[in-house]
């Protein structure tokens, strides 16, 4: 069931999202950056919502998980 729009998620929102699902699947920030092909400083920094992501790179980390990416946009109000 869809209820319509919802509030956008904030890079911190988004890193926390990350790293719980990283740690549930018991994968190290190192794993999965080699699998992104990106080093474990910058997984460690998006994580933390200290920079910003890339629509590619959040789909590469999302498909490493196990994830599909889906982006939606949302008209601003």
């Amino acid at each position: 069931m869809d209820n319509g729009p919802s509030a956008p998620l904030k890079e911190k929102d988004i890193g926390l999202l990350i790293s719980s699902v990283r740690e549930q699947q018991k994968i190290g920030q190192t794993a999965l950056a080699r699998k992104v092909g990106i080093s474990q400083a910058q997984i460690c920094r998006l994580e933390q919502g200290k920079q910003g992501f890339r629509s590619s790179t959040l789909r590469k980390i999302a498909e490493a998980l196990g994830y599909d990416a889906k982006v939606v946009f949302v008209p601003k109000q």
